[in-house]
């Protein structure tokens, strides 16, 4: 499944280089076809983009708790941070 969102997102891409080129707007047709299909895919890229973040969140948040001594500074840091707010 993540290697055709992978394929969309490299598409998505070309697409965004090839719109960011000045000489673009010399070709009409082109240059309609280029947006019409960079917004078909920019949910698509927008949503696995999204997915990706909270995957490294959730990622990091179970190396912290792989590692209770650095989760107990920071849990310790963040209750006295907010007692000085």
């Amino acid at each position: 499944m993540f290697s055709k969102i992978k394929e969309i997102e490299d598409r998505f891409e070309h697409l965004e280089n090839e719109l960011a080129r000045p000489d673009i707007f010399q070709d009409n047709k082109i240059y309609r076809k280029y947006s019409k299909e960079h917004s078909t895919l920019s949910p698509i890229i927008t949503t696995y983009r999204r997915y990706q973040s909270v995957q490294k969140e959730i990622n990091d948040s179970m190396t912290l708790l792989d590692d209770p001594d650095r989760c107990s500074r920071i849990v310790r840091k963040g209750a006295h941070g907010s007692m000085h707010s």
